[in-house]
């Protein structure tokens, strides 16, 4: 005859046996977020390196051909591309394209305009800390530098045939999770002044400090 009265195992989970999975859960948690960080960060350092690698070229090219080189931002912020070209059609075209690299455009998105949670609140945040940086009492980024996105194709961006930029300009890079913005992850910035220099700069989260690289 069955016994009447429940087995001890079917009388529920203990508390500690909740407590445990609770722990287990929060450690997997924490070791989640350490993975996602160690891939935001070299993705942003990354894409900045990039970047600035087409940018350097693009003004080489202009110093090299005598002509105007003009850059034109295209595509998607997972996506983005920014190709350059000489008007004068001497030397040869390039081309940055964040998608052509899967661990990177996994992990790490350009803000095409700086509107992002995480892009407009570094660009703020960058801005304030480089306003006491001045070069002849003069600051080096003008206030322009703040509100153009080299990647904003309705504001053309081009370097002279010496060297000089059409404008100040910013590019805003943004650590993410498949394509979706972190709101308070890793960030990168790079500013062009209108002399032609090019700066970047880094933090890893919104209390972080800024590091120039």
């Amino acid at each position: 005859m069955a016994s009447p009265h429940p087995s001890k195992g079917s009388s529920g989970y203990s508390m500690v046996e909740v407590l445990v999975v609770l722990a287990i859960i929060g450690v997997l948690s924490l070791a989640y977020a350490s993975y996602r960080s160690d891939k935001n960060g070299p993705a942003v350092r990354g894409t900045i390196n990039g970047i600035v690698s087409v940018l350097v070229d693009a003004k080489t090219l202009a110093r090299g051909t005598g002509s105007t080189v003009t850059l034109t931002p295209s595509g998607t912020p997972p996506r983005a591309v920014l190709d350059y070209q000489s008007t004068s059609g001497s030397g040869a075209p390039g081309q940055y394209a964040h998608a052509a690299d899967s661990n990177i455009s996994r992990y790490c998105i350009v803000d095409l305009d700086g509107s992002s949670t995480a892009g407009s609140a570094a660009i703020a945040s960058l801005k304030a800390d480089l306003q006491s940086t001045k070069v002849n009492n003069t600051s080096i980024f003008g206030s322009t530098a703040w509100t153009q996105s080299l990647f904003d194709s309705s504001k053309p961006f081009f370097f002279n045939s010496n060297g000089t930029a059409s404008a100040d300009a910013f590019i805003a890079i943004v650590g993410s999770t498949e394509g979706v913005p972190l709101s308070d992850g890793p960030v990168g910035i790079i500013l062009i002044n209108a002399s032609g220099n090019i700066y970047r700069y880094y933090r890893t989260n919104s209390s972080s400090a800024w590091v120039r690289l």
